[in-house]
């Protein structure tokens, strides 16, 4: 049976719903109905009509909305559906009008009267069933197998003006004119055919009614996809195809001009080749004169055969000359574009010395702060602390200006390295030829120096912190985690990850080294099936509710 939305659904395992949904779920297989909880059913709903992200209904109670398989919803509809759906159950006792007392009626004057003329029956709608006009006929209830009864005021009423005084003999007369008569039960049975025959028409019609609005709502849906597309025809198509016609116009001008480009090479191509027809036409008759003067000449014609000779060796070292040259230009080509790749190489490698440059001049403006902060913290050290530590705090600011002396000195190498960078960006500029391995070899071996010593610093420092913190002095020591964790890991500095702890003198919050779950020893909990022993993402009851 077919579902339609808006209708009162029963759940599978008790409870009310409204059908708000009925299709597709992203990420789900199988057809799906989306339900709005009512009554106490509310407290069972899993969300608000979306799932994912994605809205499928609204829900007038938040969390009030629930996803199930369309399938399961409709055998559930099928085992709750109530066996009383409009159906009449005859009963195969005569119904009888029951007596208002066993008692004699009391005696009154004998009249002599007929039952009042009974009104044809009438039709009602479905939803209200027929009622007597007069009054006499008993009601039909339709909905449930209720005993028939009359109304006990008219069979009172009519036996008490056909025999006033007297008790019922069972007659032939008043078994005819009774409620309960055969002829009025045939009656009233076909009243009841002729009303369920009419229900179903009535349901076929109001099905057939649903299916036209049902194909209306098609239509008019066809008709605005056909519109939007129309539209997205207009809007769309036909600009593009007016554009590719724009597109194909300025390709049909390029190929002629091409047509015409390649023209003009051709035509000039053949002048030189003319040209060089005629050059050599013209050395051949320069040749030929040459010859013949020298047959001429018999004297001269062994001279002439030398000078042949020797001529066509010329040429043959000529070829091999020729050939030589092009080897040579393509080795020479070869090399160019070797030293084009070194230059791009250096390029790329002057511009990582740059950024090299500025790292440690930053580096070198922070070791700068850090020391200040030094010699400052030790001289408010030197105040605070008693006099047995002056010595100490003595050796201390000797190590401070050695420390000074050194980054003095790493400043004075960075200047030569900049300076150094300098004549070899002018020494590429006047020879790039000029600017091969050695100079980058030069460079990586400063830059290594300048490693070296900054990281020989930083120990240094190190080990300075670590006897600032033997002789009490670590809550005046700020920490210089910043200054050197672009060189060195936390793992090979314990010292710098005890004194960050402490800061001007008061205890920072306590960071672990590696992340903690707070969940850890918890059972597993489910958020979609509300179980335990599995989480959401393991679900093996989402496909059911979700």
């Amino acid at each position: 049976m077919e579902l339609s939305i808006g209708t009162t659904v029963d759940l599978p395992g008790g409870g009310l719903g409204v059908l708000r949904f009925k299709g597709q779920v992203e990420g789900k297989t199988g057809l799906f109905a989306g339900v709005e909880l009512v009554g106490d059913s509310v407290s069972m709903g899993r969300n608000s009509g979306d799932f994912k992200g994605r809205k499928y209904f609204n829900t007038r109670v938040p969390n009030s909305g629930l996803f199930l398989p369309y399938k399961k919803l409709q055998l559930s509809q099928m085992e709750n559906k109530s066996p009383y759906t409009g159906e009449i159950i005859e009963s195969e006792t005569p119904v009888r009008a029951p007596r208002a007392n066993t008692t004699p009626a009391l005696a009154t004057p004998p009249m002599v009267t007929s039952l009042p003329n009974r009104s044809p029956l009438s039709f009602a709608p479905i939803n209200k069933p027929p009622q007597p006009r007069g009054g006499k006929f008993p009601i039909i209830t339709l909905k449930s197998p209720v005993e028939i009864h009359p109304i006990k005021g008219d069979v009172e009423n009519t036996g008490s003006q056909r025999r006033p005084s007297a008790p019922r003999t069972g007659s032939s007369e008043d078994h005819s004119s009774h409620p309960g008569s055969p002829k009025e039960r045939k009656f009233e049975s076909q009243i009841q055919v002729l009303q369920v025959q009419l229900k179903k028409s009535q349901d076929e019609r109001n099905s057939l009614s649903s299916k036209v609005e049902r194909f209306s709502k098609e239509l008019d849906e066809r008709n605005r996809i056909l519109k939007n597309l129309q539209s997205t025809i207009h809007d769309h198509l036909e600009p593009a195809l007016a554009e590719m016609e724009k597109e194909l116009a300025n390709k049909d001008s390029k190929m002629v001009r091409l047509k015409k480009n390649a023209e003009a090479q051709r035509q000039e191509f053949m002048e030189v080749i003319e040209s060089l027809e005629r050059q050599a036409a013209e050395s051949a008759e320069m040749y030929e004169a040459e010859l013949m003067k020298y047959q001429n000449d018999s004297q001269t014609m062994s001279s002439l055969e030398k000078r042949v000779e020797e001529l066509g060796k010329m040429l043959n070292n000529n070829e091999s000359a020729k050939a030589n040259l092009v080897q040579q230009i393509a080795q020479l080509t070869k090399t160019l574009q070797e030293k084009d790749a070194k230059m791009k190489d250096m390029t790329a490698e002057i511009a990582k010395q740059h950024e090299l440059t500025n790292d440690l001049t930053k580096r070198h403006e922070e070791d700068k702060k850090e020391l200040a902060r030094l010699t400052k913290l030790s001289e408010d050290a030197s105040k605070s602390q008693p006099r047995n530590f002056e010595d100490e705090l003595q050796i201390n600011e000797k190590t401070i200006k050695q420390l000074t002396q050194k980054n003095r000195d790493l400043q004075d190498k960075l200047k030569q390295l900049e300076s150094h960078q300098t004549e070899l960006n002018k020494a590429r500029a006047k020879s790039p030829q000029m600017y091969t391995k050695d100079a980058m070899d030069l460079v990586r071996h400063q830059r290594d120096s300048i490693e070296r010593e900054k990281n020989e610093e930083i120990r240094n420092l190190q080990a300075r912190i670590a006897s600032l913190e033997t002789g009490s002095l670590v809550s005046k020591v700020p920490s210089l985690t910043n200054s050197s964790s672009s060189i060195n890991s936390p793992a090979s500095s314990p010292v710098l990850g005890r004194v960050s702890q402490v800061v001007d003198g008061q205890l920072r919050v306590y960071i672990p080294p590696e992340p903690v779950d707070a969940s850890a020893g918890r059972n597993k909990w489910c958020g979609l099936c509300e179980r335990t022993g599995h989480e959401s993402i393991d679900c093996p009851y989402e496909n059911d509710m979700f």
